[in-house]
């Protein structure tokens, strides 16, 4: 009997430990993948290249949401220009928009004009800076919304600079809004100056005629009214 009852202990202390040894690298391979499913969402956005993420932090898709906007008839310049930069070993490409001003306070009598640009990476510039020669993603890094001030009343030399991303493995199509979605949200604020001492503050936006361009020829500006 007592043989019998040592033979039965054995048995059932051989089968817990061959359970133990087939649980436990389950258990591991479980609390491995779980760390895994942890740790990619958590590191997914830290992960983009800096750049990516300076101008997702500086775009709100609802800055403009209390405008009504009213298109403008005339077509932006073509002095307007688009620089491209790619960078494979990320997997995105970089790109500066260089967009033409031109004349949009049209008023007699201007002292100065301060304009600022807000909702991008971007900035206002004369003609002097169009052609600054600093890789684009080193400008995305550095660049700062300052106000520009115009003094008097030609607007013939003014320019902003809006800067972008797309994914290089996302289609064509997917690319072109990545590129509308970095410009179209930023709002352009103008503080018109008059030789009496008054002054006024208009506002404008850009409006994308298509949205599989991206080109400045199929850009408008047009006039933001708060509601």
């Amino acid at each position: 009997m007592k043989t019998e009852l040592k033979y039965n202990l054995k048995k059932l202390t051989v089968l817990i430990i061959l359970t133990a040894v087939y649980l436990f690298p389950l258990s591991g391979c479980a609390k491995e993948q779980n760390n895994n499913n942890n740790q990619n969402s958590m590191t997914d956005a830290d992960e983009l290249p800096e750049a990516v993420r300076r101008i997702n932090s500086a775009v709100n898709p609802d800055y403009n949401n209390n405008y009504n906007i009213e298109e403008m008839p005339e077509r932006i310049s073509t002095k307007s220009t688009l620089r491209r930069q790619s960078s494979t070993k990320e997997g995105y490409a970089y790109g500066r928009l260089i967009l033409y001003t031109g004349e949009l306070a049209k008023y007699e009598n201007i002292k100065s004009i301060e304009y600022s640009l807000e909702n991008c990476v971007g900035s206002f510039m004369d003609t002097k800076e169009v052609d600054e020669k600093l890789s684009v993603k080193e400008a995305i890094m550095s660049t700062e919304n300052v106000p520009y001030i115009l003094e008097g009343g030609l607007q013939e030399d003014v320019y902003f600079s809006v800067y972008y991303y797309y994914d290089l493995s996302h289609s064509i199509k997917e690319q072109t809004k990545e590129i509308q979605e970095c410009i179209k949200h930023l709002r352009i604020t103008m503080k018109i100056n008059f030789d009496d001492g008054s002054s006024k503050t208009e506002e404008y936006s850009v409006l994308y005629k298509s949205e599989t361009s991206s080109e400045f020829s199929m850009m408008r500006f047009c006039r933001l009214e708060k509601q």
